[in-house]
């Protein structure tokens, strides 16, 4: 949770920051986007099913129902958005030698990248509003600013990796609006996590867009947490290092022993 609020504070600073910038160079569109945010809809609340996620050894990973209850007169272009914590990530950049041999040709550092990020809209991305405002609340992967400088070029390739990981997801029509109660709308959404999700929590937030301007509407979390084989691998690793250690060696001695036998037996076959 330290963690969780130290981020939100760095976020927070940004905008503001990012606001400043504007203003002294002229600009209101994202400085009155990113102020409307503060606001969001008193009452909106986003209630999650289930809202802490066991994830085990042998499971494919979860699906999680989010519904909210939207007053009359709130915006129906709307933004649901599951976030993990940023990290900066540095990769090896491949290319060939010579024209013969691949082998790493550089690094590639990408800072603040999201460990997961699944985003559902109503509407396609760019119906919501002006990429400006996008970046303004972080809505859609170009709006994390990992693309920009030096390493932007390739920042489709981490992003196409982290798909292939489904720990980054975009579903243009994910969040479907249904009548509700007093002329306001109902709000349902599944968000699928992949089975490679690492535990801790998650931010959910669901943005709402109207008049080209941003409101953050609802905000919540989800844990991830494992069970069965996986947590009692994970508590032997953190809490008993020295026994998980020996653990893992003797594991790989009686693979190894085994592995010998078994082509021992068959290589002797083979040679009558």
């Amino acid at each position: 949770m330290r963690w969780d609020k130290a981020i939100r504070g760095w976020r927070l600073m940004l905008r503001l920051a990012l606001s400043a910038a504007v203003l002294n160079s002229g600009g209101s569109g994202v400085a009155a986007a990113v102020e409307e945010r503060s606001g969001g809809a008193a009452g909106t609340e986003l209630q999650v099913t289930p809202d802490v996620v066991d994830i085990g050894l042998f499971d494919g990973g979860a699906e999680v129902q989010v519904e909210a209850d939207l007053a009359a007169g709130a915006p129906e272009k709307l933004a649901l958005v599951l976030e993990g914590a940023r990290e900066d990530l540095g990769l090896k950049r491949k290319g060939k030698v010579w024209g013969l041999l691949w082998m790493n040709v550089g690094d590639l550092d990408f800072e603040g990248i999201p460990t997961v990020y699944l985003l559902s809209t109503s509407v396609p991305l760019e119906e919501l509003a002006s990429e400006e405002v996008r970046r303004g609340c972080d809505i859609g992967y170009w709006a994390l600013g990992a693309g920009r400088g030096p390493t932007q070029k390739f920042f489709g390739d981490l992003v196409a990796l982290k798909e292939r990981d489904g720990l980054f997801g975009y579903d243009p029509e994910g969040i479907h609006l249904h009548p509700g109660a007093h002329g306001g709308r109902r709000l349902r959404a599944v968000l699928r996590l992949p089975a490679r999700l690492p535990v801790g929590s998650y931010r959910l937030r669901l943005e709402g867009f109207r008049d080209g301007k941003a409101v953050e509407l609802a905000e919540s979390e989800v844990l991830v947490r494992t069970h069965g084989v996986i947590k009692g691998l994970r508590t032997l690793a953190f809490e008993h290092g020295l026994l998980y250690g020996c653990t893992a060696v003797l594991v790989a001695l009686i693979a190894g022993f085994a592995t010998g036998i078994a082509f021992g037996r068959g290589s002797s076959h083979g040679g009558h």
